[in-house]
């Protein structure tokens, strides 16, 4: 479980004079109601900094506010909150909070989502004091803050178009459908412990240290250059048209039907486990260095149950 601190980015609906003051963190402006006006006013709650992500446990939202009135503010005006969950109310929070602070005050507010992947709208009900000139108070908020406990989710169908570049170390524990087209560079250590589907379209250039526990599916267009050291547990039936070249240590741990047409040269150290057939080749093959396959099966080869 992680948690956020979160907090009102815009309006939904209401009459709040000055809506905006209420926005972000707390930073001592305060909305600029006064006197004995009464307001509604419904706020949206952004949750974009941790989605995709599944909201659990107890969530809490604090309010800042304080009251105001030209004339002294010796009144104690009041509110309710409303709490909306894509886009329906669900209900109050709490029950009717005096405002008794000319300076500010924290309010504190909990409840359990009804639904884990919903947007949130926080509405306040606000009631003025009302009376004589000294008596009457509005009430100002200064911001909404909302303390969320979530799941983290996950990603799935990324693409990106263009030159697209990382510098450094890059995890992906699962990654599903991915694409790239034009320039795709990577610089440092990659690990990616399950890939997917993966189309590279153009120049694709990894420098350093690459291990890849799964890769299923691949296909290479155009020029695919690997540097240093590359590891692939499970490989199956990559294609790759064009000139592929790898330098260094390679060692793959399972490979299945594979086709390669155009040149492919292999400089250094390769080792395969084992290597399922069919496998053919069209044009040139090179390997220059040690090459040693542990296990070659025939073709009537049946039950593969190889895990991922």
């Amino acid at each position: 479980m992680a948690t956020a601190t979160l907090y009102a980015t815009s309006t939904v609906s209401g009459a709040c004079t000055t809506p905006n003051n209420a926005h972000g963190a707390a930073d001592g402006t305060y909305t600029t109601d006064t006197d004995a006006t009464s307001w509604t006013h419904r706020w949206n709650l952004s949750r974009s900094s941790i989605d995709p992500a599944s909201l659990n446990g107890t969530q809490t939202l604090t309010i800042r506010t304080r009251k105001n009135g030209t004339g002294g503010a010796s009144g104690t005006p009041t509110y309710t909150v409303n709490l909306y969950e894509g886009g329906s109310l669900v209900g109050q929070l709490g029950t009717t909070t005096s405002v008794t602070s000319i300076t500010s005050q924290d309010d504190v507010f909990t409840w359990t989502p009804t639904s884990s992947g919903v947007s949130v709208d926080i509405e306040l009900v606000t009631t003025a004091a009302g009376g004589g000139p000294s008596v009457r108070a509005a009430v100002q908020v200064d911001s909404l803050t909302w303390d969320a406990t979530y799941t983290p989710g996950a990603i799935f169908t990324a693409t990106a178009s263009g030159t697209s570049t990382s510098t450094g170390s890059a995890q992906i524990r699962m990654e599903n459908v991915a694409t790239a087209s034009g320039t795709s560079t990577s610089t440092g250590s990659l690990t990616a412990l399950k890939r997917m589907g993966v189309v590279l379209t153009g120049s694709s250039t990894s420098s350093g240290s690459g291990a890849i526990r799964s890769l299923i599916q691949p296909v290479l267009t155009g020029t695919s250059t690997s540097t240093g050291s590359a590891a692939a547990r499970v490989a199956f039936i990559p294609t790759a048209s064009g000139t592929s070249t790898s330098t260094g240590t390679l060692a793959a741990g399972l490979r299945r039907p594979a086709t390669m047409s155009g040149t492919s040269t292999s400089s250094g150290s390769a080792a395969v486990g084992i290597r399922l057939p069919p496998v053919s080749a069209e044009a040139s093959s090179t390997s220059s260095g040690t090459l040693a396959a542990s296990i070659s099966l025939p073709t009537q080869f049946i039950g593969w149950g190889i895990p991922l």
